[in-house]
């Protein structure tokens, strides 16, 4: 209820003054929390399917709740200050806060919203649509950012793109994300293959470092997601954030992790943390030229 509604307020985990007034409130069965087990399986499916009929159905999660969820697994991350950067459609970063945040500070025009974690806390949260724009630009092509075998060759690219000064300013997916009224689009567009693909990296990196600023993310970082496979992206926002630790996860189950968490909140993931390698060219040179150019287009 707290991921897209405005039925919810976050700060004292009750309904808002909207569904109040309007006498919706009133109207809702009620509340269960994340974990807590509404009932079993009907009679009906368990003879369908085989499944026992005393199995328990918990009331679930959202995804990018899970995945916040399950990233709490890992010593890094539990009850300390640290961010998570959901990635896919949506990239969604998410602080776990050390510290008390005004709430009412977070800029709403730049989406910027307050999420609602598994066990009910509110969680400063920034969005962008990352994948979609990802996808807007390459488009044309078919082999992904992230695909494995090509990542050396990304890597390899990123030199040229910064010579060149090619590079994306946002916003190609129009009212979302941290500048939701630019036009965005390619500066300089690298003929080359791998040099756009690499530039849509560095795009995605550069947005994701002005989120992460809007909701005070700092110290740790976990990238998690498909994106977290793409190198360029990853090791660009380690090279922009230096004061921050950035990490990704070796496991690809972090939502479903995150869900069998609700279960038994002491499982821990069984593989750890790996810390991401910083980019070994300048960066913050092309991070000035990057902001240039969007208040240009703007």
């Amino acid at each position: 209820m707290g991921c897209h509604s405005d039925l919810w307020a976050p700060a004292t985990g009750t309904f808002s003054s909207l569904a109040l007034e309007r006498g919706w409130a009133e109207r809702f069965a009620p509340l269960a929390g994340a974990g807590d087990v509404v009932g079993t399986i009907k009679a009906e499916l368990a003879e369908q399917t085989g499944l026992r009929p005393d199995i328990k159905v918990l009331a679930g999660l959202h995804d990018s709740n899970a995945a916040l969820h399950a990233a709490r697994g890992f010593s890094e991350i539990a009850g300390s200050e640290a961010t998570i950067l959901s990635t896919g459609t949506w990239f969604i970063a998410m602080r776990l806060a050390g510290q008390t945040v005004d709430l009412a500070s977070l800029p709403e025009a730049r989406d910027c919203l307050v999420n609602v974690d598994a066990l009910g806390n509110p969680v400063p949260s920034a969005r962008f649509m990352g994948g979609r724009e990802i996808e807007t630009l390459i488009q044309i092509d078919t082999r992904q950012v992230d695909i494995k075998p090509d990542q050396p060759h990304l890597l390899a690219a990123v030199p040229d793109v910064l010579a060149q000064g090619a590079m994306v300013v946002p916003t190609l997916a129009p009212g979302n994300g941290p500048f939701p009224n630019d036009a965005g689009g390619w500066v300089n567009r690298p003929d080359d293959w791998y040099a756009r693909r690499a530039g849509a990296c560095l795009y995605a990196a550069m947005v994701a470092d002005a989120a992460l600023d809007l909701i005070g993310s700092r110290e740790c970082l976990l990238v998690e997601g498909r994106f977290a496979e793409a190198e360029v992206f990853v090791r660009a926002i380690a090279a922009l954030r230096p004061e921050t630790k950035v990490y990704i996860a070796n496991a690809h189950n972090d939502v479903s992790f995150g869900a069998l968490r609700l279960i038994d909140p002491g499982l821990r993931p069984k593989g750890g943390l790996i810390e991401v390698k910083p980019i070994e060219h300048n960066l913050m040179s092309y991070k000035e030229a990057w902001h240039k150019a969007r208040r240009a287009q703007t």
